[in-house]
Parts: C-alpha cells; sequence; structure tokens
C-alpha cells in the first residue's frame, strides 16, 4: 500500500479518533491488499458512527465465508462441466466438502433441479474443512517454530 493512514481513512468520517500503533496495526494488516481493493470496501464503512475493525474490512474484500464457497461450489461445477468428473483436481478442503456430499460423481451426475440441496451441503462442509485446513496450517507453521527454536537451544 503506498498511501498514508490519514489519507485512507480521513478522521473526519468517524466520531473516534485512533492511536498511532492502531493505525499502523491497520496499515499492515491491510498491506496485503491492493488500494484498488481497499477502497470500495472503505466507501462503503465510511457512513458509520465509528471506525470499522479490521475484521469487518477483511470481509468486504475477501468477501464472506458464504460468499467464498458458494464460489468454490461454482468452480467445482465449471470444473466438472468442462473436463468430466474424472479429470478434474481440486484443494485439500474442496475433495474433503465434496467427499462430504458424496463424492465428485455424485455431483457430476445430479439433476439440475436437486442441486441445490447439494450446494446448501457442500458450502456448509467446505466451510468446516477450509477453517479446518488453516488451523491446520497455523499448528504446522508453529509447530514448525518450536521445532527450530528448540533446535537452537540444544544445538542439535
Amino acid at each position: 500500500m503506498k498511501i498514508t493512514f490519514q489519507q485512507l481513512f480521513p478522521s473526519i468520517y468517524f466520531k473516534e479518533e485512533l492511536s498511532d500503533n492502531t493505525q499502523q496495526l491497520y496499515m499492515m494488516a491491510l498491506d496485503r491488499y491492493e488500494d484498488e481493493q481497499i477502497f470500495p470496501a472503505f466507501e462503503k464503512l465510511m457512513f458509520e458512527k465509528y471506525f470499522p475493525r479490521l475484521h469487518v474490512f477483511k470481509e468486504l474484500i475477501d468477501g464472506s465465508k458464504e460468499d467464498q464457497s458458494l464460489e468454490v461450489w461454482q468452480y467445482v461445477l465449471k470444473q466438472i462441466e468442462s473436463k468430466g468428473i474424472s479429470n478434474c483436481h481440486f484443494d485439500t478442503a474442496t475433495n474433503n466438502a465434496i467427499r462430504s456430499v458424496g463424492g465428485i460423481e455424485a455431483i457430476g451426475l445430479l439433476d439440475r433441479d436437486k442441486l441445490t440441496f447439494k450446494q446448501k451441503d457442500f458450502c456448509r462442509a467446505y466451510e468446516v474443512t477450509e477453517k479446518r485446513e488453516e488451523l491446520k496450517e497455523i499448528g504446522n507453521k508453529r509447530f514448525n517454530e518450536l521445532t527450530a527454536n528448540l533446535v537452537k537451544k540444544i544445538g542439535v
């Protein structure tokens, strides 16, 4: 991000003032996004009474978990349609959600009028499995950090 906090979030819009530390925290958290992604989120929030929390910005930029799972569902259907059920490959969370609703064959061979029910089940399963994969990744990273520190301390 190339602009300052005051340029991005003029204090005239909100009732509360944020400390320098809080401003730095926001800028660090939002640094992974392009300015073009942040501006629309800010425009939606600029009429709020209080300054929005980081999770609100993240949800507006990334979309809600429901939106994300629906996008993945649409992607799965497009892949099945274009490649067929035997040639589709997905990430771990998507594969787990597909298995939880009966597998790729069950989705690919289902009548279109019954897909709505599968969609709801898939979206619920995807949200759970994505969170599980996310937590596993965090756990693995933390485990690697701990073992690296342990190796440094004992000198192995």
